[in-house]
């Protein structure tokens, strides 16, 4: 039960980070979306966005099937010309952005001035002074968003100077707005016609493997759409390719049966010993060389820097006492347990992201000091060859260094997973297919339905590029990426191999005996609003329930049981566990799998999914 204990304590620290981390990323889009020069409101295919809820519009992340509706704001567009441009009022953006989300909101304010309208009652608002009050303040605040109109122009208070019969009413103020929402538009419109101005509009598909795709977005090119593509949400039956990894995985349990955890221990073993080989070896001989060269820099002609070269020995010597001090952790490791096998994991991690950082920093540090003694020695010092050889080779000798080992550490495999890997938007060019379209001709809406973009994955993402240009230049470039997860309830399926503890007496040796599984788990039934919002919470934390079914071999001849029971997966089925039950005997067990984030693990849980 204390490794329960001890789990439950670590997801729960899981989550905190998870929910910090989400709620700093929703700031961040919420502040970006203010400026935007399109919104993205996601229709997903369960038509929970017909709730009016917020959290379906400009989310980083979509469900994989979902239609995007893409709206333009011509207000933001023109303060976006304006700004890059003479000619043009000012402020008329932000009166244009103004004036159409009023207009908007015009059946909504003037439906509510009519309810106030017909509930005034004279004769109970004289006896109860209180209510007339409140109706009194109910119908000020709906006069507000009218009033605040009259602001944009004063055509919009006032009226033609001509015409004598100018109501201040709610209707004929909208209908006023409408004229010079016309009006201001048709002026920018004119604009950018003699400006030569254009835009356009386009979207790829950016997957996984950095492969792109242009997509078809209605009115705004002529690309032919990809063949139509459904994700599929309720796949119970396995694949082909998971019929063959489930064999790998029966195979790989047969050989191992009689290892118990210790299979998992000599896995973790390769590891450590690349860990050790480049934080003890090769860093050795690293700071043994930097050591030997900094003595040659005792030399009066570069007293200037002293104090930054005895910061940068000092720097060194201490990074190098934390690598001794982590190096020692992996000195007689005893993994005997699922959870030791997770903290040894964690602890691997978090050595190689203190490289990644401090080891950084030293670089930094080390560049800066080569930075000065080259600028010393150009001003000051002459025929000092060696001297700059000697800022050259600690830079380059801490850089090689530094490179090799997050290689080999696959730091950039544990970034992509929980940032993924960064869309290039420089290499996205608009094809020939994307049209050039004047403000008078472009369309203020725009569907692209998921399904038109073919193929794809849950973490690929839709790239989108917004250009302005005139004549002479690129006025305003506006990029974004847009996530897919499958974020509706759907069921995923796993293939791998499970660490079992019968809890009645049987014929295995050790502890645990590893056998074939595969998982069928709901997910997406609870948690869709922080789906929406953060990557690393569809690419780790993505738990699920479901049943489970297993092939162990409990009593050692070779022939495998059936066992059926129920399974609770965490950290994107990294971490599986439940209780099944010997179908044949009727006897009850209880099991963990893992599927290890670092990719040269593949011992626990064979990658796959069934999209």
């Amino acid at each position: 039960m204390s490794v329960i204990k001890n789990l439950h304590y670590y997801i729960l620290i899981f989550c905190y980070c998870v929910s910090t981390a989400v709620a700093y990323g929703q700031n961040q889009v919420e502040d970006e979306d203010r400026k935007s020069v399109f919104s993205v409101l996601e229709r997903d295919r369960d038509a929970g966005y017909q709730d009016k809820d917020s959290t379906y519009i400009n989310n980083r992340i979509v469900d994989i099937n979902s239609i995007l509706q893409i709206d333009l704001d011509l207000g933001i567009i023109t303060s976006k010309v304006a700004s890059n441009t003479e000619g043009l009022p000012a402020g008329i953006g932000e009166k244009i952005s103004k004036l159409t989300k009023a207009l908007k909101e015009r059946k909504q304010v003037l439906k509510a001035f009519d309810s106030l309208l017909k509930s005034y009652d004279y004769e109970t608002f004289k006896e109860i002074p209180k209510e007339n009050e409140e109706w009194a303040a109910a119908m000020q605040r709906s006069a507000i968003s009218v009033v605040d109109l009259w602001d944009v122009s004063s055509f919009i208070e006032f009226g033609d100077p001509n015409d004598k019969n100018v109501s201040s009413r709610p209707g004929p103020t909208y209908q006023r707005a409408q004229i010079e929402l016309t009006r201001m538009s048709e002026e920018v419109e004119v604009f950018a016609d003699k400006q030569g101005i254009y835009i356009q509009f386009g979207a790829w598909l950016y997957s996984k493997k950095n492969q792109n795709t242009p997509l078809h977005i209605p009115g705004f090119d002529s690309i032919k759409p990809q063949t139509p593509y459904e994700v599929d949400r309720w796949r119970i039956l396995p694949t082909k390719e998971q019929l063959a990894q489930l064999q790998e995985a029966s195979n790989l349990a047969k050989e191992n049966k009689d290892k118990g955890l210790s299979v998992l221990k000599e896995t973790i073993d390769i590891q450590v010993v690349q860990l050790e080989e480049v934080l003890k070896g090769q860093f050795n001989a690293l700071i043994d060389s930097l050591d030997s060269q900094a003595q040659q820099i005792v030399d009066d002609r570069i007293k200037p820097i002293t104090t930054e070269i005895a910061s940068f020995k000092e720097n060194l010597e201490s990074f190098k006492n934390d690598v001794k001090q982590r190096i020692s952790y992996y000195e007689d490791l005893n993994i005997d347990s699922e959870l030791s096998v997770i903290q040894v994991l964690t602890r691997i991690e978090s050595d190689v992201d203190f490289i990644k950082n401090d080891g950084q920093a030293l670089l930094d540090q080390a560049t800066k000091l080569y930075d000065a003694i080259e600028k010393l020695i150009n001003s000051t010092i002459n025929n000092v060859d060696a001297l700059e050889e000697f800022a050259k080779n600690i830079k380059n000798q801490l850089k090689i260094w530094l490179d090799t080992t997050l290689e080999k550490t696959n730091i950039s495999k544990i970034k992509e997973l929980l940032k993924g890997t960064s869309v290039d938007f420089a290499l996205l060019k608009f094809s020939d297919k994307v049209f050039k379209l004047s403000l008078k001709d472009l369309p203020k809406q725009a569907d692209l339905d998921l399904y038109t973009a073919g193929v794809r994955q849950s973490g690929d993402r839709i790239a989108f590029k917004f250009e302005i240009t005139s004549k002479e230049k690129t006025l305003y470039t506006e990029n974004r990426e847009v996530y897919m997860f499958r974020i509706l309830p759907h069921i995923e399926s796993t293939v791998g191999v499970i660490f079992a503890d019968p809890l009645a007496r049987t014929n295995v040796k050790t502890q645990f005996q590893m056998a074939p599984y595969y998982n069928l788990i709901l997910k997406g039934l609870w948690d869709q609003k922080i789906r929406r919002k953060s990557v690393a919470y569809n690419r780790i934390f993505d738990w699920g329930i479901g049943l489970h079914v297993s092939a162990p071999d409990f009593d050692g001849d070779d022939v495998p049981e059936l066992g059926a029971g129920l399974v609770v997966s965490i950290l994107h089925d990294y971490v599986q566990t439940g209780a099944a039950i010997n179908v044949f005997t009727g006897d009850p067990y209880w099991y963990f799998g893992l599927r290890l984030p670092v990719p040269s693990f593949n011992i626990g849980s064979i990658p796959t999914n069934s999209n």
